[in-house]
């Protein structure tokens, strides 16, 4: 187990990133070739390991697996990190491994969670869109938003809906994560929705609604995104900064950019200079 966890951590050192194609978790070897994604039996190990390391540990080597990396050989390289690499870089395909990721969606540790669901979300099977439309659902809160987040690694037309519902989750970390996802997929159709969610009670679903308008060519952002540049919250200003940035800038935007250089919070005066230099 530890073995497994070293590997994976290892290759935070000796990897060089490479950018996600369409959006998607693929892995390429030096001579071009295309990996297929993990079985269940070669994923289990790994996930036990993740769960039982340190928090931090386990939240960089799950970082490590989803950045889209290839090996560089290095002199005293272990030889198990290029195993790791090759087995978690392709597309999760395998009915079983999507079984088993599905069941780790609630896991009780986050960053197990948060593999699962990316993992499941970077799939182009259709058995791991409805396990993650079926998670969506669930009892639990936070396996509602291990689906929401896989969703929006997704990025899949039908989800849209079921996504659009999950604003109005009872738990603000779901709406939160939801609004997020629903900004990734950039379907203009969720442009009403969002712009409710901007107005939501809790601050952490404002500010990823806000966050998510910026994606948006839509006229209709601009006067709630100046309406949030108000808003009581640090981190919501901040993000309807930028989002301003994003659009078209009128005089009322950049009025409002102005008045923000005398924000109280510095995050938010340095996001308006720079929307104002862009």
């Amino acid at each position: 187990m530890r073995r497994a966890i070293a590997s994976a951590v290892l290759v935070l050192g000796c990897l060089s990133q490479e950018a996600r194609a369409s959006g998607r978790h693929f892995h390429r070897g030096m001579d071009g070739r295309q990996f297929p994604g993990p079985s269940a039996s070669e994923l289990l190990p790994l996930l036990e390991a993740f769960g039982r390391s340190d928090p931090l540990v386990c939240e960089l080597a799950v970082n490590a697996v989803l950045s889209g990396v290839f090996l560089n050989q290095a002199p005293g390289e272990e030889p198990s990190a290029r195993k790791w690499t090759d087995v978690l870089g392709g597309s999760v395909t395998a009915a079983d491994t999507v079984a088993l990721l599905a069941s780790r969606l609630s896991d009780a540790h986050a960053c197990v969670r948060r593999l699962a669901a990316e993992l499941l979300g970077s799939s182009d099977s259709p058995e791991a869109l409805a396990r993650l439309r079926t998670a969506l659902g669930a009892a639990g809160a936070e396996e509602r938003r291990a689906a929401a987040l896989g969703l929006g690694e997704r990025g899949d037309a039908s989800a849209r809906e079921p996504l659009e519902r999950a604003l109005r989750d009872a738990d603000a970390s779901v709406a939160a994560t939801a609004a997020w996802a629903l900004g990734e997929n950039e379907d203009v159709r969720s442009v009403p929705p969002l712009l409710q969610a901007a107005r939501h009670p809790d601050a952490r679903v404002r500010r990823a609604a806000v966050s998510s308008l910026g994606n948006f060519e839509d006229g209709r952002t601009q006067p709630v995104l100046l309406e949030s540049l108000r808003d009581t919250d640090t981190d919501v200003r901040r993000a309807a900064a930028v989002a301003l940035s994003e659009g078209e800038v009128t005089p009322a935007v950049q009025r409002a950019l102005r008045a923000a250089l005398a924000d109280a919070s510095p995050d938010v005066r340095r996001e308006a200079a720079q929307a104002l230099g862009r």
